[in-house]
């Protein structure tokens, strides 16, 4: 969703320097407000997502063959932990930005579609360990 928002975002560039009606000003920041809100809410859900993944793997809580398998898992959580954030310097800084330019946005979009191929590893991979559970119950 964070990755869609992003785009939709990036798509307002079009607007930059055109002059636009009152109503349709309205329209447009009623649009944004609403889009950025739903981003900042999702990109920390997501967040928290991570962070409690991160936090099952050092309290055992997901059941992994070997410890390799277990290290390649929390490696994958925290190399893709960085695309959460616009640029490496957001990262290295623990900074999220809650407002963002076009230009910021255009940048991180590349990197939030690295982390939702990423995701869908870490789904594919919770799901297997929550079917092999269930098999074994």
């Amino acid at each position: 969703m964070v990755h869609l928002l992003a785009f939709q975002f990036s798509q307002l560039e079009y607007f930059n320097n055109k002059t636009i009606e009152d109503y349709n000003e309205k329209i447009l920041k009623n649009y944004l407000d609403k889009t950025g809100g739903l981003f900042q809410k999702n990109l920390q859900k997501s967040l928290d997502l991570i962070t409690l993944y991160m936090t099952f793997c050092d309290q055992g809580k997901i059941k992994f063959v070997d410890d390799d398998e277990k290290l390649e898992f929390f490696k994958l959580l925290i190399d893709n932990h960085k695309y959460f954030y616009p640029n490496d310097s957001f990262f290295e800084k623990g900074e999220i930005k809650t407002s963002l330019g076009v230009n910021q946005i255009n940048e991180w979009i590349p990197r939030l579609e690295q982390l939702v191929n990423a995701i869908s590893v870490i789904y594919y991979f919770l799901a297997g360990k929550f079917i092999e559970k269930s098999l074994r119950s």
